[in-house]
């Protein structure tokens, strides 16, 4: 494969989106965790 012949806008555009899946993704999870911790303390009380 010819590195010169390679799209760089093609290649930043699917580094970009892969960063900003696995950015959501960690928010989603850290959201889910904050709301199960919260739900864990309603019950306690």
């Amino acid at each position: 494969m010819d590195i010169s012949s390679v799209n760089w806008a093609d290649v930043a555009f699917q580094i970009f989106w892969l960063i900003l899946l696995v950015s959501l993704g960690l928010f989603i999870y850290k959201v889910v965790q904050v709301k199960k911790r919260n739900k864990r303390f309603v019950k306690n009380e």
